[in-house]
């Protein structure tokens, strides 16, 4: 998000804004006892992970960005 200063920052209004591999990414994730749960989507190649879990020791940021690199080829430059 672009701030009033001009400056940017990789999170706005509940949203982290980032990349993975090259792939710009949306994400957000969130947790209750017993539940963890991950949104990760890539605007840039129509592909949206979505992972949910029911463990409090689960790492579904982990997973998904797993999901995705199944699907996406890593990008340079």
């Amino acid at each position: 998000m672009r701030l009033t200063d001009g400056s940017t920052h990789g999170y706005g209004f509940g949203w982290a804004l980032d990349s993975l591999d090259g792939h710009r990414t949306v994400s957000h994730g969130g947790s209750l006892p017993g539940f963890r749960a991950e949104m990760t989507r890539f605007p840039d190649d129509s592909v949206t992970v979505i992972v949910l879990t029911n463990a409090d020791g689960a790492a579904p940021a982990i997973i998904a960005n797993g999901v995705a690199r199944a699907y996406l080829q890593p990008r340079t430059g």
